[in-house]
């Protein structure tokens, strides 16, 4: 009885299937890909709309301003090369590295003391490794502030940026060099009496200097003026931070100084505070035959750049141009980047690369 088939009785014969009904794999595949691709798509149209910082070239020139330059970052990899390339040479004769073993330390002192100061970018790259594609885009903003004027010439820069940490000092330092280097007799006077660096930078005693004669505790300008390592270029530092900034930059004093040293001096180049934290750098851009302001890609807020150029038009100071710093392939949207990587790498030397 349990061999017996029952009352089962067969309608259709089952089909064999030509392929199979599931998994379909080339529809999981294409649909992989487009959802893919549209979050991908998404994610980055998410991230501009919420990002507001400056990070290309292509924005500050819509914005109908002049791009005066652009500096690639000084990376970690470069401490590390000028680091080794001090190591190397300081190994090649004993006799010579155990005579200056003093030297030796100094410039390991140096190297880790800007390494230090990384948010800042204090690196004196024009005068350390004056081959280096960074070495050779402080040259090109060098030679478009030569030209930015035609009818008259160019004496007295102020360099300044929208906020603190944007890279100013480093810039004005490294034009300053470059503007040395070309011959000329360069003057740098750091007028950032609250937060100054410059004196840091060259290793130079901090007080006396401006607040100093600005104050007229000494009419000897020339006693505040320090001769640095790089031949055509003199510094003088800020000097103590005073109660009143402003109204020492704005006095006077600081007019007809100005206009004495015109007279001495090539080229006269001013760091100044940020333009949106206080009012000194537009007080000073009155005075002074050419405005640079100093952007940081990837960090400056667009909101921060449109203050500051408010800032300088209500004083009705003209802009030369705008400074776009410390541009990497990791912070920039467009292909300006890799265009000044493989120009300048004709330029420079094998050893340093942008990072």
């Amino acid at each position: 009885m349990a061999s017996e088939a029952g009352t089962v009785r067969i309608i259709d014969n089952a089909i064999t299937p030509t392929k199979p009904v599931s998994p379909n794999h080339r529809r999981n595949i294409f649909l992989g890909i487009f959802l893919g691709m549209g979050l991908g798509v998404g994610l980055v149209f998410l991230q501009e709309y919420f990002d507001n910082t400056i990070r290309s070239v292509e924005y500050i020139e819509r914005m109908g301003l002049t791009l005066l330059g652009v500096i690639p970052k000084v990376g970690q990899e470069y401490i590390r090369k000028k680091r080794k390339k001090v190591s190397n040479t300081n190994s090649g004769d004993p006799k010579e590295a155990n005579g200056n073993d003093s030297i030796n330390g100094s410039i390991d002192l140096k190297i880790n003391n800007r390494q230090s100061n990384k948010n800042l970018q204090r690196r004196m790259v024009t005068r350390e490794d004056p081959k280096s594609p960074i070495s050779e885009a402080y040259r090109m903003l060098r030679t478009n502030i030569l030209y930015s004027k035609s009818d008259e010439g160019i004496k007295t820069i102020l360099v300044s940026s929208p906020g603190p940490g944007e890279g100013k000092s480093t810039t004005v330092t490294n034009l300053a060099i470059t503007f040395a280097n070309l011959g000329k007799k360069t003057l740098l006077i750091d007028v950032d009496l609250r937060r100054p660096v410059v004196h840091r930078m060259f290793e130079i005693n901090r007080d006396p200097g401006m607040t100093h004669y600005l104050s007229g505790h000494t009419n000897d300008f020339g006693s505040l003026v320090h001769q640095t390592e790089v031949e055509n270029l003199y510094v003088v530092p800020s000097g103590i931070s005073p109660p009143n900034p402003s109204e020492l930059l704005g006095s006077i004093r600081m007019k007809e100084l100005v206009k004495n040293l015109k007279k001495e001096w090539d080229v006269i180049l001013f760091d100044s505070p940020p333009i949106a934290a206080v009012t000194d750098a537009t007080t000073m851009a009155q005075i002074l035959d050419s405005v640079v302001l100093v952007v940081k890609a990837g960090f400056t807020p667009k909101d921060s750049l449109f203050y500051a150029l408010s800032a300088i038009d209500k004083v009705q100071t003209p802009l030369t141009g705008i400074v776009l710093n410390s541009i990497s392939k990791e912070n920039a949207y467009d292909s300006y980047y890799y265009y000044y990587q493989s120009k300048y790498q004709y330029y420079g030397s094998t050893e340093t690369k942008l990072e």
